[in-house]
């Protein structure tokens, strides 16, 4: 019985030390296995992280690239460009890591950015990296359906109103983006439908708010952002932008005056389309005050500008479909110019678009009977532009409802644009504008404002625009009186959808050269590895 008993305890024992080795092996498999799992989970957070870093790397590249593109205007880089080649061989050192980036032209205006960020790491390259790919887009202020550089009323215009506020009143609807480097004021119920930004801020309290009229004033903000207050300002362009002699990008040298003053100085009041003998090499250039400058068609739809200035009557075909005058027939693909009816000079190409006039421009016309503005032109002035009639897209011309937009379709088929540009006033004649008058442009008056020379005592009707207003100070086109009775025009303004940047064709359709605003908007960007 004793020995049942003693072996029986025995066999016990035996299982306990069994049970025990399994419960060891299990626990240091389950030790180890964790183990395991967190040494993966370091790692795999350590690889994390330097992805995150990574992506921060290449994303500080896109960021040089913007700043680059920024400094050199509107560079054009058909093949993939690294503009730091001098910099650590074309890898520019950042903390821990390094990026390369390529830029290049992907449409007017727009470029595609990639940029890779690298640091070092325990694999076999013994690097990791990431790519991002970003399109970005030269900013234009053509993009604005409003824009101003100060909320006062001009001075020049009437001295007894001059630096009293302008206000937004209940009739008044922006359809496009809005920009004032000055407060905006507010009254009624005025409606915007695009994003609406102002750059006041007051240092001593740090309000950014837009002023109200009184207790009923509530504006309709539809816009992303709907308002934003604070924002940097934006600068106007200056002389040197838009005439600066010594500056080729200046509009006036796009256009092909000569260089210097002194040059100038020699050349008589007069139009020149700069060439090389047989070839137009940039634009048109005038010289002195135009009495008129007409946009029109001929017989063949051959897009003319006509510019009378003195006694003398220039003008300037743009042969798409050859034209026969005096028995000669002149082939497309040319430029034609006539001095008088007389066939002065025939160049192989077109202009580049931009007209620069020396002086003012008296009184500008694009009617429908002369068929309006065909294709993209520039015009600018270093002093006023008076507007004497319609200015008219041919496109509009030809199909009136050619501006309507859907939710499909939100970006007209028009093949036409004109931008103003005057470093004085743009203004609307008093003694030509008709009752009701309309304005297909993009207008920039950095003299002061655009306005109708009869806004206080002339009673007219409708003043349709299609297109923006980017002015210094915002002029008046109409007013109504105590007693009721209104003077001047009625507003019916339509931002021109086509400068939107989201619109595909965007860089396509802008007036040629209009100015920008220097900066680069990003349009998207994704990571590509």
């Amino acid at each position: 019985m004793y020995k049942k008993i003693l072996l029986y305890t025995s066999n016990q024992k035996g299982m306990a030390l069994v049970a025990t080795l399994i419960i060891v092996l299990a626990i240091s498999t389950f030790a180890i296995a964790m183990l395991s799992m967190t040494t993966s989970d370091i790692k795999l957070s350590a690889l994390q992280e330097a992805s995150k870093e990574t992506f921060y790397i290449a994303e500080s590249g896109i960021d040089r690239a913007i700043g680059f593109l920024e400094d050199l205007g509107n560079p054009d880089y058909q093949v993939p460009f690294n503009p730091f080649t001098d910099d650590n061989g074309g890898w520019p050192k950042i903390g821990s890591g390094e990026y390369q980036v390529f830029i290049k032209s992907s449409s007017p205006l727009s470029y595609t950015i990639i940029s890779e960020g690298r640091k070092p790491w325990n694999n076999a390259s013994g690097k990791i990296s990431t790519k991002i790919k970003s399109e970005v887009i030269l900013d234009n202020f053509a993009v604005f359906a409003y824009f101003s550089d100060q909320e006062l009323f001009p001075s020049h215009i009437d001295s007894s109103y001059g630096g009293t506020k302008i206000w937004f009143f209940g009739e008044d609807t922006i359809e496009g983006r809005l920009h004032s480097n000055d407060r905006l004021a507010m009254a009624g119920t005025p409606t915007f439908y695009g994003a609406v930004t102002s750059a006041y801020i007051n240092k001593a309290t740090g309000d950014k708010s837009w002023e109200k009229y009184d207790s009923k004033t509530n504006p309709n903000f539809y816009g992303k952002p709907p308002y934003q207050g604070g924002v940097d300002k934006i600068p106007l362009p200056t002389y040197r932008n838009i005439s600066e002699l010594g500056d080729p990008n200046s509009l006036q040298r796009i256009a092909g005056s000569p260089a210097s003053q002194d040059d100038v100085n020699k050349e008589s009041n007069g139009v020149y389309i700069a060439n090389s003998g047989t070839q137009v090499t940039d634009g048109i250039w005038v010289k002195g005050s135009v009495d008129t400058l007409s946009f029109g068609v001929d017989d063949k739809n051959n897009p003319e500008t006509t510019i009378i200035q003195g006694g003398k009557t220039t003008v300037i075909t743009t042969v798409e479909t050859p034209i026969t005058i005096g028995g000669v027939t002149y082939p497309k693909d040319t430029t034609l110019i006539r001095e008088n009816s007389i066939v002065k000079k025939s160049l192989n190409g077109f202009t580049n678009g931009v007209i620069f006039v020396n002086g003012e421009i008296k009184n500008l016309q694009a009617p429908a009977a002369t068929k309006g503005v065909k294709g993209k032109v520039t015009l600018a002035s270093n002093n006023h532009i008076t507007i004497g009639s319609d200015i008219l897209y041919n496109t509009r011309v030809n199909d009136p409802n050619c501006f309507k937009t859907t939710e499909d379709n939100p970006f007209p088929d028009i093949p036409d644009s004109l931008g103003l540009i005057s470093e004085g006033d743009i203004k609307i004649k008093k003694a030509t504008a008709s009752a009701n008058l309309e304005i297909n442009a993009i207008m920039m008056a950095l003299g002061t404002s655009f306005f109708y020379e009869g806004w206080k005592d002339t009673q007219k009707g409708k003043l349709t625009v299609y297109g923006s207003f980017i002015q210094k100070q915002r002029g008046p086109v109409g007013m109504f009186s105590s007693t009721g009775k209104s003077y001047g025009y009625s507003k019916d303004y339509h931002f021109d959808t086509r400068m939107d940047v989201n619109n595909p064709k965007f860089g396509q359709v802008l007036p040629p050269y209009f100015p920008t605003t220097g900066k680069y908007i990003p349009l998207y960007w994704e990571e590509i590895l």
